[in-house]
């Protein structure tokens, strides 16, 4: 008893230890040009060893992995990528189709003298990812999917309306991130909040820094991922939900109708297309790897920080065994 009680103790302590070494880890912040001589944010967590760019869901900007990130620096060049139309990056006029947007991932290794990189990526990155390592197998290592090898393309039809859940607070950046625990399970780090939203003096989230048009064009922009051109080794990391609890943390909060939304529409749609693109991944690409997380979030990397980079450690070492 008393040494499963000190190991307790032990992991409690590198638990908080890994905290504080993440959370005072800094950045550099760099404007690069684009594609189409547009202005993109780029967070540069340095380290020693393959450059790896993060790369956002919709509506993130770089930041979203301003806690997870630097847990790589140890054995890799960590970088960070916001889109444009986001954060500090240009909200152009044009330019939000899927090839645009790999071409400035294309720039951005131009800019920072990077020949091969490792790419990671959250949600609709995924598109960005796929459309990248096809268009440019000779500049990719290994490609990360972060709960997003999906078919974003016919997404709206796959699904009802999502439940309705309790109203967003936004009093301040910690009633936000409170109200996100509540209906989601995980917090976003400030400086992502701080990035997204115009902040009134009184610290109230007034709106959003990004004109939902922006992400409007992003969508139309996309098309259906052919994972058989991938050349590179790839890995896809699901987050699974089995349930509507783990779906809908917040399902006590909702009324009946909104519960019967989740449990009898959202939930059998859901299963049905999960299943779907797991299948696609594992059937189309070569070389591929699927890992799944139960019950985490879409945003897997802040429900499931250690069990996520465990999994992208694991991978990349592997991969590095096999291509020697």
């Amino acid at each position: 008893m008393r040494q499963f009680k000190f190991s307790v103790l032990v992991l409690t302590m590198l638990t908080i230890l890994d905290q504080c070494l993440v959370a005072q880890s800094t950045y550099e912040v760099k404007i690069i040009t684009g594609s189409t001589n547009n202005e993109l944010e780029i967070l540069d967590w340095g380290g020693k060893g393959p450059a790896i760019l993060f790369l956002t869901g919709l509506t993130n900007t770089a930041h979203v992995y301003d806690e997870f990130a630097p847990r790589f620096k140890d054995q890799f060049h960590v970088f960070a990528m916001s889109r444009r139309g986001y954060g500090r990056s240009e909200q152009t006029k044009y330019g939000y189709g899927i090839d645009t947007l790999a071409n400035d991932i294309v720039a951005v290794l131009k800019a920072l003298n990077i020949q091969k990189i490792i790419l990671i990526g959250h949600s609709i990155a995924g598109d960005e990812i796929t459309t990248f390592a096809t268009s440019y197998p000779d500049r990719i290592t290994h490609a990360i999917y972060l709960d997003a090898a999906y078919d974003h393309v016919n997404l709206p039809e796959a699904f009802p309306e999502l439940p309705k859940t309790s109203t967003k607070d936004s009093s301040s950046v910690q009633q936000f991130n409170l109200y996100l625990k509540r209906i989601r399970g995980f917090a976003f780090p400030e400086n992502e909040i701080k990035n997204q939203y115009f902040i009134d003096d009184r610290g109230k989230l007034v709106k959003n820094k990004t004109s939902w048009s922006i992400a409007g064009a992003i969508i139309e922009g996309i098309r259906l991922p052919d994972y058989n051109l991938i050349k590179c080794r790839a890995l896809a990391i699901y987050g699974q939900r089995n349930t509507v609890q783990e779906w809908f943390p917040s399902f006590p909060l909702m009324d009946s109708a909104n519960q019967q939304i989740a449990i009898k529409d959202f939930i059998p749609a859901w299963k049905k297309y999960y299943e779907q693109e797991i299948n696609r991944f594992r059937s189309e690409i070569k070389d591929g790897r699927i890992m799944e997380i139960p019950s985490a979030d879409h945003y897997i990397f802040l429900t499931h920080p250690a069990a996520t980079e465990k999994i992208i450690r694991d991978f990349l070492a592997s991969a590095q065994r096999f291509a020697q």
